[in-house]
């Protein structure tokens, strides 16, 4: 795993979302646009768990749709044409629980991009995502619609044009956070 990220993924190696299992458990993409699409009015019902997500456009992409997303590596992924390399949000109300966001590029939002819709990332970490122009680590772009993120770590995201590890416009509840320039 990577350095100082994994205590985001439970230790108890009985469990699915254990760190050795979620290493394991890889969704290759190969390139695809996207490693896993929720694009079917699919509700909190639908659940991806256990998995690292790596080499796609998108690893996730939400449309619509309200999954929950939970103890997942979210690495390596890249996006040369538009934002969230790691998850993509659009009109959509996912839940992303004690995911790691390492490592992956794109224009806006390296780590997750979200865009108007209603979005709650608890536990999570942001650590060495990259961009071209705004949002290293989280980019939400919305009006007048209030988003949750609980108990997140951002530190060594870096950005191009503008600046900023987070670029926030809206609503948003932010609690209990931990930003560093270091990883």
């Amino acid at each position: 795993m990577y350095a100082g990220i994994t205590d985001a993924i439970d230790p108890d190696p009985n469990r699915p979302n254990n760190p050795d299992v979620v290493a394991n458990s890889v969704i290759d993409a190969d390139g695809a646009d996207q490693a896993v699409y929720f694009h079917n009015s699919e509700t909190s019902t639908s659940m991806l768990g256990a998995f690292t997500i790596t080499a796609a456009d998108h690893a996730i992409y939400c449309n619509g749709t309200s999954p929950v997303i939970e103890n997942c590596v979210i690495t390596e992924n890249e996006h040369t044409r538009e934002d969230g390399a790691g998850m993509y949000s659009y009109n959509a109300s996912p839940t992303v629980n004690a995911c790691v966001f390492y490592s992956n590029w794109a224009d806006y939002g390296g780590g997750m991009a979200i865009h108007d819709c209603w979005t709650r990332v608890i536990n999570c970490v942001f650590c060495q995502n990259e961009l071209d122009c705004d949002g290293g680590g989280l980019y939400i772009e919305n009006e007048d619609v209030l988003h949750e993120i609980i108990n997140c770590t951002f530190f060594g995201n870096h950005t191009g044009i503008k600046g900023s590890d987070r670029i926030l416009d809206g609503t948003v509840d932010i609690s209990a956070y931990e930003y560093d320039d270091g990883c």
